[in-house]
């Protein structure tokens, strides 16, 4: 599916560059113009950000979509065995040539892990300003510490390698 699809639904839809629009978000009501942007990818990835702070699962779902409608078809059975990876298939055109086609998963919603991830370094500052301090630490805030750590250890590696 096309991002026509979604711009067809969505109020004060005005192109803004090639494969760019800027609309009114349907998820919160804003009277802004400006505020929601989609854009289609050359591989037909449809890419939808809500400057307001709307996901884009509520911004499609506002308009009685789903995210599935908004990215291209995949083969169900190499998502199965692949999900978060790029997945590939082969189609055959007209000429019975065979040519390679990249499919790709939603985008991650980056601002938020950035958020959970600007957290759980002030805590780990927290607790390391204790111990620098020699401040006692109980088990509990050594647990939070050591788990804070683990996340952006997470989103680290998710960052460098996908």
């Amino acid at each position: 599916m096309s991002a026509d699809a979604l711009l067809s639904r969505l109020d004060a839809v005005r192109q803004v560059g090639a494969g760019r629009w800027r609309a009114r978000c349907p998820a919160h009501n804003g009277k802004n113009r400006d505020v929601l942007s989609v854009g289609e990818s050359p591989d037909g990835v449809v890419l939808v950000k809500c400057f307001h702070g709307c996901s884009a699962e509520e911004v499609v779902g506002a308009v009685g979509l789903e995210l599935t409608d908004v990215f291209p078809r995949l083969d169900r059975d190499k998502h199965a065995a692949g999900v978060g990876r790029t997945l590939r298939k082969y189609d055959h055109d007209e000429a019975n040539h065979a040519h390679l086609r990249s499919f790709r998963m939603p985008r991650v919603d980056w601002p938020a892990l950035l958020a959970v991830c600007e957290r759980d370094l002030l805590l780990v500052k927290i607790i390391l300003t204790r111990i620098d301090r020699r401040e006692p630490i109980d088990d509990v805030d050594a647990g939070a510490c050591q788990a804070a750590a683990t996340r952006v250890f997470t989103l680290i590696q998710k960052a460098r390698h996908g």
